[in-house]
C-alpha cells in the first residue's frame, strides 16, 4: 500500500496499539468510497462515514484477519453493523496483501438484542465452495467485522463483546460454503486475528504528520518497527525496539500504546512492524509511504 504525506522533513509519528479491536473510528482512509445506498435515496439523504472491515491475509498469514477502515456512503439512519458487513462484501481492501472470500450482497437483515448480533444473509452469499478451514475463517471474517462495527459505533461498551448469530434466508444452523455448519451463536475468535498488523490509513490531520496504528495480539515479544528508504538502494534508516510487556492479558477494548518519532526527508519509505509469537514464528506487516515536498 502507498500513502503520500506532504511536508518533507517533518516528524512522522509511528504508533503501535496492542489489542484485538479498536473502539475508535479512523478519521481518514486511503481507499475509495463504497456507495451502499439504495436507488430510493436522493443525494440529500446521503451520509458518508468510515466503518471497520476485516479482511483475510495472504501467504503465511492467509488464515488470519486484518482490519481496515472503509469509507462508505449510506443513509443518515443506516445501521452501522449492516454498513460494515455490506462493505465487507462489496468493497476492495486498500492493501493488496489483503483479500476476502465473500461475494457482494445487496440485502442483509440485522438486529442487536441482549448482547447478540443477528445477521440474516441471502443464500447466494454462501453458495460458493470452500474447504472447512477457509469457510470457518470466512465466517470469522464476518463475525469480527460485525463486532468491530458494534464497538466503533458505541452499541457496546466495556470488555464484554457481543456474540453473533448468522441466519441464511431466515433459518439457523445452515451449512455454508458447502463445508461449515453454523452454530447457534459465534464469538469473535482472537486467534483469527493477525499476529501483528499496521493501519496506515489512519492519518493525522496536520500536513506532513503520519500516525501509523498497529495491532499486536497476545502474547508476542521482540516487537520492532523499521523504516526503510526505497530511493536508490534500499537502506534501513531507523530500527526501533518497542519494549512493552505484551504477555499480559488485555481486554478486547483496551491495549498498550507506544509512540516513536522519525524525521523523514522527501522520498519513498517502507514501514514494517515485526514480532515473534509464543511458538517462535516471525510475524510481520508493512506498507509503503511517500513523503512529498511541500507545495
Amino acid at each position: 500500500m502507498t500513502q503520500t504525506v506532504v511536508g518533507a522533513g517533518l516528524a512522522v509519528f509511528l504508533t503501535v496499539v496492542a489489542c484485538s479491536h479498536s473502539d475508535g473510528t479512523p478519521t481518514t482512509t486511503a481507499g475509495g468510497t463504497v456507495d451502499l445506498r439504495s436507488d430510493r435515496l436522493t443525494g440529500d439523504q446521503a451520509w458518508q462515514s468510515v466503518v471497520p472491515v476485516c479482511w483475510t491475509g495472504n501467504g503465511d498469514q492467509a488464515q488470519r484477519l486484518f482490519r481496515e477502515p472503509v469509507r462508505v456512503r449510506t443513509s443518515a439512519t443506516a445501521d452501522p453493523i449492516e454498513s460494515s458487513v455490506m462493505a465487507m462484501t462489496q468493497a476492495q481492501p486498500t492493501d493488496t496483501d489483503y483479500g476476502s472470500m465473500w461475494s457482494p450482497i445487496t440485502s442483509l437483515g440485522t438486529s442487536f438484542s441482549r448482547g447478540v448480533i443477528t445477521l440474516d444473509l441471502p443464500s447466494t452469499a454462501v453458495s460458493q465452495s470452500l474447504d472447512a478451514d477457509r469457510a470457518e475463517l470466512a465466517v470469522q471474517q464476518m463475525v469480527h467485522t460485525a463486532v468491530a462495527a458494534a464497538q466503533s459505533s458505541g452499541l457496546v461498551t466495556g470488555g464484554d463483546l457481543p456474540q453473533v448469530r448468522i441466519l441464511v434466508d431466515g433459518e439457523s444452523g445452515q451449512e455454508v460454503f458447502g463445508s461449515y455448519s453454523l452454530p447457534d451463536k459465534l464469538s469473535a475468535d482472537p486467534a483469527a486475528l493477525a499476529g501483528v498488523s499496521l493501519e496506515p490509513e489512519r492519518l493525522q490531520v496536520e500536513p506532513g504528520v503520519l500516525t501509523v496504528s498497529g495491532r499486536v495480539t497476545d502474547p508476542v515479544h521482540d516487537v520492532e518497527l523499521t523504516v526503510e528508504s526505497l530511493d536508490g538502494e534500499a537502506e534501513v534508516l531507523q530500527r526501533m525496539a518497542v519494549n512493552q510487556d505484551y504477555s499480559r492479558a488485555e481486554t478486547a477494548m483496551s491495549g498498550v500504546e507506544v509512540t516513536r518519532t522519525v524525521t523523514l526527508e522527501a522520498g519513498t519509505y517502507r514501514v514494517t512492524i515485526t514480532a515473534t509469537d509464543a511458538d517462535g514464528k516471525a510475524l510481520s506487516d508493512d506498507f509503503v509511504v511517500t513523503v512529498a515536498e511541500p507545495e
